[in-house]
C-alpha cells in the first residue's frame, strides 16, 4: 500500500494525504488515481504547449506542472524534434495523456 502512494506521490506532486484520498476514492487503482487527481488537486496547473521553429523545420512540445498553493515548480518536460508526428496531440487533451504522448516522443 505504501508502494503506491509513494508511487502516485512521485507521478503527481501531490502530498501523502491527498495520495491517499484519491487512491482510496479510485479502490486502490493508481492509474486511475493519476487521472483523478487533477480534479481533486485543484492546486494543481498544468501548461502545456505546441510549437514549430519553421525555418529549422523542427516540432516541439512542452509541459509544466505547478503547485499554485506552494508555488513550485513540480515537473517541467520538452520535445523538440525534426518529426512533425510529435505535435500530433491536441492541447485539449489532459495533462496527463498529453505528458505521456510526449515521454513517448522523446524515445
Amino acid at each position: 500500500m505504501n508502494e503506491k502512494i509513494e508511487l502516485l506521490m512521485e507521478e503527481t506532486g501531490c502530498e501523502r494525504g491527498e495520495a491517499e484520498l484519491a487512491l482510496e476514492m479510485c479502490g486502490y487503482d493508481v492509474e486511475e488515481a493519476a487521472r483523478q487527481i487533477p480534479r481533486l488537486l485543484r492546486d494543481i496547473c498544468a501548461l502545456k504547449a505546441k510549437f514549430v521553429l519553421p525555418a529549422s523545420n523542427q516540432h516541439g512540445l512542452a509541459v509544466v506542472a505547478l503547485n499554485l498553493k506552494s508555488r513550485k515548480v513540480l515537473r517541467a518536460r520538452a520535445v523538440l524534434s525534426y518529426d512533425p508526428a510529435v505535435c500530433a496531440i491536441g492541447l485539449e487533451e489532459d495533462w496527463f495523456a498529453f505528458e505521456k504522448h510526449l515521454y513517448g516522443c522523446r524515445l
